[in-house]
């Protein structure tokens, strides 16, 4: 199960690495962003039905991480959503 998990990621995110400029700044930021992405995910867990102060605390955490992410991510890219 975890081989099959690990071929999907491989496979999936080695089109996506075609869009990448590969620097060792670019592979630091992606690897982090990876892990800020990867703890959003993992958070997941805490949320409880009709907690909303948990609830608010964990989106405000995780609003937080996926804009460092994409912020880290977005220079990274060799086509911008903005040429669109």
């Amino acid at each position: 199960m975890i081989r099959t998990a690990l071929l999907s990621l491989l496979l999936i995110a080695t089109p996506a690495t075609a869009g990448v400029v590969d620097t060792p700044q670019c592979r630091q930021d992606l690897a982090r962003a990876g892990q800020l992405i990867s703890a959003i995910r993992d958070r997941e867990r805490q949320f409880q039905r009709g907690n909303i102060p948990l609830a608010c605390r964990l989106w405000r955490q995780n609003v937080t991480e996926m804009s460092r992410a994409r912020d880290l991510m977005f220079p990274c890219l060799s086509v911008h959503p903005e040429s669109y």
